[in-house]
C-alpha cells in the first residue's frame, strides 16, 4: 500500500537500512489487516448514519461527532460517539477493532534521527491508511463528522477533510445538528491523503514545508515559510516560471490555515497533489 511513498523517501536518500526495513514491515502489516478492517469500517458506517441518529444519539438535538480513539503511544483503535453532553462511551459491539503492529521483527535503530524519522513516517502512514479505508467504503455517506483522537488528548485528525487540529473545518462541535457533506469533489489518492496527514498543525514554531501540485502541463508549488507563503507556477514543457508571489502573514495560526485553504482549493479544482510522487 505504501511502497510508492517509501520509495519516494528512499529516492530522497533519507532512509537508513533499518528505517527502510521497519517501514516495509509496517506496510506489510497494514496490507495484511486491510480486508478485515474494511469490513468492520463498513459495519460502523452502516450503524452510524445521520438518518439513524435517533437510535444512537443520547441527545439528538445536539451536534454529534463519531470518534476513533487511538491508544496512548500505540495505534489500537476503538469507536465512540461524542456530543456536547461530554459523554464518550466506547462502542462495545466493535471493541478495539484495530490492533497495533507487534514490533516483533523490528530492527534496532541506534541513531536518534533514524528513530525520529521512522515514527514521523509511521504516524502519517497510520492516519493515511485509516482515512483511505474510510474513503474507499464511502464513509462520508454517514453524513457525520468523524475525527481520530489520541486517547483522551486534544490531538485531532479529521476524516472529513483529512486535516489536523485547527487546519480542519470539522473538528469542533456546531451549534445545532446538521449533515456533513462530502468535502472533496473527488476521491483522493493515497499519496494525496498522506501529504495531508504529514502536514501537522504547529502551535509554537512552524515547520517550513513545500507542497507540489500538477494539472496538465503545469506544476504549482506552495511553500510555508516562517512568516510568509510563497506560491510558484511552472510550465513543465517550457521549463519556465509563469507566476511567483509571496503572501505575508505574521500570525502563526493564520499562515498555516491559509496554506491548507490553498491546498484544499487546488484539490477541488482539478489539481493533483504530487508532493510524495517520484518525479
Amino acid at each position: 500500500m505504501f511502497k510508492d511513498i517509501i520509495e519516494f523517501y528512499k529516492n530522497e536518500r533519507v532512509l537508513s537500512a533499518p528505517v527502510l526495513y521497519n517501514l516495509l514491515q509496517v506496510n506489510g502489516y497494514y496490507n495484511q489487516i486491510t480486508p478485515e478492517t474494511r469490513l468492520i469500517l463498513t459495519e460502523i458506517k452502516n450503524k452510524y448514519a445521520y438518518s439513524k441518529r435517533n437510535l444512537f444519539a443520547l441527545r439528538p438535538d445536539l451536534d454529534t461527532h463519531l470518534e476513533f480513539w487511538r491508544g496512548s503511544g500505540d495505534y489500537t483503535v476503538a469507536v465512540s460517539l461524542a456530543d456536547e453532553t461530554g459523554v464518550y462511551n466506547i462502542d462495545t459491539e466493535f471493541g478495539c477493532f484495530i490492533s497495533d503492529w507487534n514490533y516483533e521483527n523490528v530492527q534496532i535503530m541506534d541513531d536518534e534521527s533514524d528513530n525520529t524519522l521512522f515514527y514521523i513516517i509511521r504516524d502519517a502512514m497510520f492516519y493515511t491508511w485509516l482515512a483511505y479505508l474510510w474513503q474507499t467504503i464511502k464513509g462520508d455517506e454517514t453524513l457525520l463528522t468523524l475525527k481520530v483522537i489520541e486517547n483522551n488528548s486534544s490531538t485531532r485528525f479529521s476524516l472529513n477533510d483529512y486535516a489536523w487540529e485547527d487546519l480542519s473545518n470539522f473538528t469542533d462541535f456546531r451549534e445545532s445538528p446538521s449533515v456533513t457533506e462530502k468535502y472533496f469533489n473527488r476521491e483522493l489518492l493515497l499519496t494525496e491523503i498522506y501529504s495531508r496527514a504529514d502536514f501537522k498543525f504547529k502551535y509554537v514554531k512552524i515547520e517550513c514545508r513545500t507542497k507540489a501540485f500538477s494539472k496538465g502541463e503545469f506544476i504549482k508549488k506552495i511553500s510555508l515559510n516562517e512568516s510568509d507563503i510563497s506560491i510558484e507556477t511552472y510550465h513543465v514543457a517550457r521549463a519556465e516560471t509563469l507566476e511567483s508571489f509571496n503572501m505575508k502573514e505574521p500570525i502563526l495560526k493564520k499562515i498555516q490555515k491559509k496554506v491548507m485553504a490553498q491546498m484544499n482549493e487546488l484539490l477541488n479544482t482539478g489539481w493533483e497533489d504530487i508532493s510524495y510522487t517520484i518525479r
